[in-house]
């Protein structure tokens, strides 16, 4: 078949630019299911792995926000009493 189609396209270019131009034209809606099929894949393979990509952020901000959690467990600074003036009035 192909070198037939070679052999037209060589000896007959006008006859081989029909058959090309047919083959298109019956080829055309099958073509265009298989490319929107394709996309509509794509576009659910982006949406999942936006999702996913969102969740492993959202970990990690999370951790982001326990981690001060943790350093603002510690007493609370004592303003305006420094050591000094405890010991001034332990003097008295």
């Amino acid at each position: 078949m192909a070198a037939l189609l070679l052999t037209i396209s060589v000896v007959d270019p006008t006859g081989f630019s029909a058959l090309r131009a047919f083959g298109s034209e019956v080829t055309a809606p099958v073509a265009r299911v298989i490319n929107d099929a394709r996309q509509s894949t794509q576009a659910i393979t982006h949406k999942v792995s936006a999702y996913i990509d969102a969740a492993s952020k959202n970990v990690a901000l999370e951790k982001e926000l326990k981690a001060p959690q943790r350093i603002n467990r510690s007493p609370r600074p004592t303003f305006g009493k420094c050591p000094a003036s405890r010991l001034a009035k332990n003097s008295r």
